[in-house]
């Protein structure tokens, strides 16, 4: 299990940073390795489902996505499955009166080493580290 903790101030309010990661149909905008998102559902509890490709290290893998928490603005858990199993929790945190926020990301997931090796381990992990620094920079820059 890998464990990656991240995360940023934002000059934005925690409500308008939330619906940021709630646009599905900027996931790809975001996420740039991420891609074909389809079978798209809002769910019971306001999140959502929906199916995607994802691109790492030269390796197209197919997942699904699901918000297990919705709680709008504060947290979001999503949970992911297919070619990598994930958590990832979103805290949008209001920081200096409500006008930003500090948005922190904790993410585990797992890599099916017998199918990639240690040494791919490491790789996919430093990879997925970078496309997170990419999510987080995208919502800074967004809002500045």
């Amino acid at each position: 299990m890998i464990k990656l903790k991240k995360s940023i101030l934002i000059s934005a309010p925690p409500d308008k940073v939330f619906d940021v990661l709630d646009d599905t149909a900027r996931i790809p905008e975001i996420w740039h390795n991420l891609s074909n998102i389809r079978n798209f559902q809002r769910l019971p509890n306001g999140g959502s489902s929906f199916d995607f490709d994802y691109v790492m290290a030269s390796i197209k893998i197919q997942g699904s996505s699901v918000d297990l928490e919705y709680v709008r603005p504060s947290r979001l858990v999503t949970r992911t499955t297919g070619g990598l199993v994930s958590t990832m929790i979103w805290m949008f945190n209001p920081a200096s009166n409500g006008a930003k926020t500090d948005l922190a990301v904790e993410i585990e997931y797992e890599v099916p080493i017998p199918l990639v090796g240690k040494l791919a381990e490491i790789i996919i992990a430093k990879i997925n580290e970078t496309d997170v620094v990419y999510v987080l920079n995208y919502l800074m820059l967004k809002f500045r």
